[in-house]
């Protein structure tokens, strides 16, 4: 009689939102409205699944855009940046690419946007 072959688990991919980033890295304390704790530690116990393979991290140069166009996260120094380049640019993590004309014109977009309005830099704390 043949042993079945054990199948090891397969880890689901996620597509976190530009947002999901920027409220782990700003430390955002609004209350995330289905685990009714801080944004940021919602966000950190996905990234903590992440660091630890539980998850894998699927992204776009859309959302690397999106993300280091807040003045929070560009600015932000070297543990942000090197958190972020963790993430984006680990081997693990799939991309779903969208055309570069679409990212080149939403980084446009965005940069023209924080220079008139100087509020939206930053996201509500």
């Amino acid at each position: 009689m043949a042993k079945a072959k054990s199948k090891a688990a397969v880890p689901p991919v996620i597509y976190p939102d530009a947002c999901v980033y920027v409220d782990l890295l700003t430390k955002r304390t609004v209350l995330h409205p289905d685990t009714l704790q801080p944004r940021w530690q919602s966000a950190k116990a996905l990234f903590d699944a992440v660091d630890d393979g539980r998850v894998v991290l699927a992204t776009s140069s859309l959302i690397d855009a999106e993300v280091c166009c807040f003045s929070h996260i560009r600015d932000g120094g070297d543990d942000i940046n090197d958190k972020l380049r963790g993430w984006f640019d680990s081997s693990d993590t799939r991309y779903a690419e969208v055309d570069r004309l679409l990212v080149r014109d939403a980084i446009r977009i965005s940069t023209a946007i924080a220079r008139q309005f100087p509020q939206a830099k930053q996201p509500n704390p």
